[in-house]
């Protein structure tokens, strides 16, 4: 989304996005795709509820319907 310029509609909700994202780990070469899944917090109600929070955001659906202007490789889905 900031790479579109597109913010979160709710301000209040850029804690939790920048929490989601600290938490990828695809970005860690020592991690194997069995650590990743097994993490606590993919395994947690947490990242549920943060997602689905994220989700709701109108900044987040109108930078989704903007998908069609960047490409998201299919093993990143």
């Amino acid at each position: 989304m900031q790479t579109m310029g597109i913010p979160l509609a709710d301000p209040r909700l850029q804690g939790i996005a920048d929490e989601v994202l600290n938490h990828s780990q695809v970005n860690d070469p020592t991690l194997t795709p069995k650590d990743i899944l097994n993490s606590e917090y993919l395994g947690s109600t947490a990242i549920i509820d943060h997602v689905q929070a994220l989700w709701n955001d109108n900044g987040v659906h109108k930078a989704y319907s903007r998908s069609n202007e960047y490409q998201l490789l299919d093993c990143a889905a």
